[in-house]
């Protein structure tokens, strides 16, 4: 039986205000207007060897050995980020490096809280100078926008806005999750489908989209809608009759996935539109909503008279997530 399972993503990053540089928690000197977050995840992210991998943030709270780098965005008009280029100036996209649960401060940036008036941020995951653009869907400049191509290796989240000011400083910049990050598993039913099959060099997913596109005014996200391959897997592997994990893909969120096998026997296989399913093993996913900030894992049974099945059970684990208290 082919086996898919599912689990909920989410993080949520606590901003706080310090009174120095150190990184541990401190109480916030009035006097100090230096804007500055700490960050944790709620759950860590299974790791699995892979030939192609998706690159999900691990662990649970951020350290010198598993920093968490994130661009944060700041601006004093709520809904519209642009970039001054200013280290001191709103706005301003940032560079935050998290590597405690303590306080952190932008990586180069001197921002402070005026004296006056509100400051705003959003927060983007990962950090990056150039891939996070302010465009809007169509690749129109927008401030009110900031938008990431999906390469299937890259786990994508977004903050929505929150605000703050001198006297009552940033609370919780909560990151969510925006893609749908999908396992593939292969197992040969016997020894005659190992033969008949030689081994796999290829496995190529069709992702729906390859941009993601953040509205900053309304904290919503959107995916386009045109189609992209993503190699799951190059190389060549034989096929065993237990189960091995060959790849691992961030997609756009859909109720289901193209998926193409290429063997040295088989040649290129289609195996079409594989259906996620919720986790009574039948009722299908009811749409792509269900599947954002989920992991699916896809077992693909291969027989010895060419064909591949692709039929799959889930199994949630939501159980295992909690939200971190007392930040």
């Amino acid at each position: 039986m082919n086996r898919q399972y599912i689990i909920s993503l989410t993080a949520l990053l606590l901003l706080t205000c310090g009174c120095t540089n150190r990184q541990e928690d401190e109480e916030v000197c009035p006097s100090d207007r230096r804007i500055g977050v700490s960050a944790c995840l709620t759950a860590p992210i299974g790791n699995t060897r892979t030939a192609v991998s998706a690159n999900p943030y691990m662990g649970t709270t951020p350290s010198m050995d598993n920093v968490l780098e994130a661009s944060v965005w700041f601006s004093e008009e709520s809904g519209t980020y642009a970039n001054t280029g200013d280290e001191a100036t709103f706005p301003r996209h940032s560079r935050i490096q998290f590597n405690s649960s303590g306080t952190a401060y932008p990586y180069s940036d001197v921002l402070q809280y005026p004296e006056s008036g509100t400051v705003y941020c959003v927060g983007l995951y990962p950090f990056s100078t150039s891939e996070w653009t302010n465009t809007d869907a169509s690749g129109a400049a927008s401030n009110t926008h900031a938008s990431h191509a999906i390469d299937g290796t890259q786990d994508l989240m977004f903050a929505p806005e929150i605000e703050g000011t001198w006297a009552n400083r940033f609370e919780t910049l909560a990151f969510t999750h925006q893609l749908t990050w999908l396992k593939i598993n292969v197992i040969a039913e016997n020894s005659r489908a190992i033969s008949a099959w030689g081994n796999i060099t290829d496995i190529t997913v069709t992702s729906p989209g390859n941009k993601l596109t953040v509205d900053l005014s309304t904290g919503t996200a959107s995916c386009n809608s045109t189609p992209t391959d993503i190699k799951a897997f190059e190389g060549s592997t034989a096929l065993k009759i237990t189960s091995q994990q060959l790849g691992s893909v961030f997609c756009v969120p859909a109720t289901s996935y193209d998926i193409s096998v290429t063997t040295v026997n088989g040649g290129v296989k289609n195996l079409g539109s594989i259906a996620l399913k919720e986790d009574d093993g039948t009722t299908l996913v009811p749409d792509a909503a269900y599947a954002t900030g989920k992991m699916f894992v896809i077992t693909l049974n291969f027989k010895p008279i060419s064909t591949v099945d692709a039929t799959c059970t889930l199994t949630t684990f939501d159980e295992i997530f909690r939200v971190l208290e007392g930040h």
